[in-house]
């Protein structure tokens, strides 16, 4: 801020930046993947058929299998479809 003779102070223009931060679906399906695996009662994660399908041609296994995300700009929303105890 400058100062005038009168020492009152006088706005400056500034820019102003507004800051945001997003997050893809798929980090967020993996960050509730990771969570889901600490929950005791959880056997597993139920993808569907193709998730099946395909885990059986991976090496590791799918940790975003049975997951869906929703990111929207103030909340997410996720489907979790699971085997439990």
């Amino acid at each position: 801020m400058a100062v005038n003779e009168t020492n009152t102070p006088v706005k400056s223009q500034e820019n102003t930046h507004q800051n945001t931060l997003t997050f893809e679906d798929q980090v967020i399906k993996k960050i509730a993947g990771i969570a889901a695996n600490e929950i005791k009662g959880i056997l597993s994660m139920s993808g569907g058929f193709m998730s099946g399908l395909t885990d059986r041609f991976r090496s590791t296994e799918d940790i975003t299998k049975g997951i869906n995300a929703e990111v929207g700009e103030k909340q997410v929303a996720l489907d979790l479809k699971v085997i439990v105890e």
